[in-house]
């Protein structure tokens, strides 16, 4: 079963080959993290550490998970990500904090925050300060703990597909 912000995979290639572009980005308006898996070289500790992370090579997708509010979840201003559950979206990693990041969408665009998390979270191979929002873009391959992600809107997404 997939959890609530989940997106099956096979249903969004299907539904991407099936349709044009138009349709696919009119469909989903929102931002999305592609899982492309998880960086070995990462050292996994339960202290944030300062360490190079490679920027990310184009790989197979192993999850796409929209950036979108949880249904019911609380504060409407962000969108939690962590390994509980109840984040509005979870990657289920040992390396990732129950509640390791949020993303805020401002006038400005979007910012992550790191919440303090055991593995820290980085954007672009650079760490981020605990509780400083940082912005991010389109293409920005970020990490969290070892689970690495890129930052892709719709029509970038539907391209990869």
């Amino acid at each position: 079963m997939v959890a609530p912000c989940q997106v099956d995979i096979r249903e969004l290639i299907d539904f991407a080959h099936g349709s044009d572009r138009i349709t696919f980005t009119t469909r989903f308006p929102h931002l999305f993290l592609v899982v492309a898996g998880h960086d070995k070289e990462l050292p996994v500790s339960f202290k944030t550490e300062v360490i190079s992370v490679r920027p990310a090579k184009q790989a197979s997708i192993d999850e796409v998970l929209p950036i979108i509010k949880a249904v019911g979840n609380p504060y409407p201003e962000r969108i939690a990500l962590g390994r509980a559950r109840n984040c509005d979206i979870v990657l289920r990693d040992r390396s990732v904090s129950k509640l390791h990041a949020h993303f805020r969408v401002e006038s400005q665009g979007m910012l992550l925050v790191d919440l303090e998390s055991s593995n820290g979270t980085y954007i672009n191979g650079q760490l981020l300060k605990p509780n400083q929002p940082s912005p991010v873009l389109i293409g920005d391959s970020l990490h969290f703990g070892k689970v690495r992600t890129e930052l892709l809107d719709a029509h970038e997404l539907f391209k990869r597909l």
